[in-house]
This record gives C-alpha cells, sequence and structure tokens, in this order.
C-alpha cells in the first residue's frame, strides 16, 4: 500500500538521518514497547535482511515481516 511505502521511507530517512524528525520520533517512541519493536532497529537502522532478524529473533521469516508492516503502518497513522 501507498501508506506503507510512505512509512517505510519515513523511517529509512529517520533511522539513517541522524533521527532529528521530532514527529517520526514521537510515532516512534509510541510503539517503543511493541515487542516486535526490535524489528524496526534492525531492519532500518543495523540494515539487516528479513531472515537474519527471524533468526535473532527466533521467529520465521514471515512472522517479521507481518510485525513489520503493521508497526510502520501504527507508526504512519501517528503521524496523520
Amino acid at each position: 500500500s501507498a501508506a506503507y511505502s510512505d512509512a517505510c521511507e519515513l523511517l529509512q530517512a529517520y533511522y539513517n538521518g541522524g533521527k532529528t524528525d521530532a514527529r517520526i520520533s514521537y510515532a516512534v517512541q509510541a510503539v517503543r514497547f511493541d515487542p516486535y519493536f526490535r524489528v524496526l532497529q534492525l531492519y532500518f537502522e543495523d540494515h539487516e535482511k528479513i531472515e537474519s532478524i527471524a533468526r535473532q529473533m527466533r521467529v520465521d521469516a514471515s512472522t517479521v515481516v507481518r510485525n513489520k508492516k503493521r508497526l510502520c503502518l501504527e507508526i504512519y497513522k501517528g503521524l496523520m
């Protein structure tokens, strides 16, 4: 979806640009206690691949993909 790709672009810029955007920072902080929050950090900040994240978190790749998408969309909604 457009919202998901927009959210991914925003998070990519946020994590690789020194985390300076206050609006995104606030939206990211709102989901920081989610059990899958680490997926966002590993993917956008550490540039880990989905399979690597799945191994580290001891879940399967589809779980990583599903939760990454869910969190991206939650953050995106938090910006609206």
